[in-house]
């Protein structure tokens, strides 16, 4: 390319940049820009300038998408997952972000590399949300309630109204059998929540395993006032009247679980039956 080629070239990206940098919101500037970049094979400054949008917009939707599309995932995926790292060090918080993250370490199959991440913001943001949503059902799965309890409390302090942490942070005591410190949690989460449909059942499950079962169903029927189409609580709600006696009641509950889950309500009939 000779020096007057150059030239053209710069002037004519450059408008196209500025035409965006005034609509960054214009799908229509977007895609200008990438077909004038493509054109004369500027990708590396198109895929320069969409990162630097995002340093400062993380939540740019069509910066994030034409990144992609500038970009070879193939041979550059560590250097994306480099950037959006890079992004939420900026912006902790940015859900998006945090999205086109999760979808990068997803296509390099690279579940504890997130996790790894996710340690490091949580340890220079204590409470962020972001980070702990993704940790906790990592820890869960690997059965690491004592962290889970630890992250969640160390998040208390600076979410203390976060209702998902208190519920996170119950069913961390239940798996510990810790009852008597998860019932206050699951309570504060419905207090911050009131339709917070998980936290009432597992509220009542807690309940049922101390043998509680009129509380039990006082909180079932609750549930299934705010969500009459979940099967669970039905199904609970027939075994809690089992335990107190009340047969008629079990069966009703029996007949609208059955509607929604037949092979369980076989079960229930059979417990039903083995208790007259």
């Amino acid at each position: 390319m000779n020096a007057l080629s150059r030239y053209l070239t710069e002037q004519r990206i450059s408008r196209r940049e500025r035409a965006l940098q005034a609509a960054l919101d214009s799908p229509q500037a977007w895609s200008k820009l990438y077909a004038a970049s493509t054109e004369y094979q500027q990708r590396d400054r198109f895929v320069r300038f969409c990162q630097e949008v995002l340093k400062g917009q993380p939540a740019n939707q069509h910066a994030w998408a034409f990144l992609s599309l500038a970009s070879d995932p193939a041979q550059e995926l560590p250097a994306l997952i480099a950037f959006g790292e890079e992004v939420i060090r900026l912006h902790p918080d940015n859900d998006r972000a945090w999205t086109q993250l999760d979808q990068m370490y997803a296509k390099r199959g690279d579940a504890a590399g997130l996790t790894a991440f996710c340690r490091e913001i949580l340890g220079a943001h204590p409470g962020n949300r972001a980070a702990l949503a993704r940790l906790v059902p990592a820890a869960k799965q690997e059965g690491r309630y004592k962290e889970i309890i630890s992250m969640c409390l160390q998040s208390l302090k600076t979410n203390p109204d976060d209702a998902q942490t208190w519920c996170n942070l119950a069913d961390a005591y239940v798996a510990q059998n810790k009852f008597a410190e998860a019932i206050p949690a699951y309570q504060q989460a419905i207090q911050l929540q009131p339709n917070f449909v998980v936290a009432w059942n597992n509220l009542g499950n807690v309940y049922h395993t101390q043998g509680r079962y009129a509380e039990a169903v006082a909180i079932y029927e609750k549930s299934i006032k705010l969500n009459p189409g979940d099967a669970s609580p039905w199904v609970w709600l027939s075994l809690a009247y089992i335990e107190l006696g009340q047969h008629e009641k079990a069966q009703e509950a029996a007949k609208k679980a059955k509607a929604r889950l037949p092979m369980v309500a076989e079960m229930l009939r059979d417990k039903l039956a083995a208790k007259v």
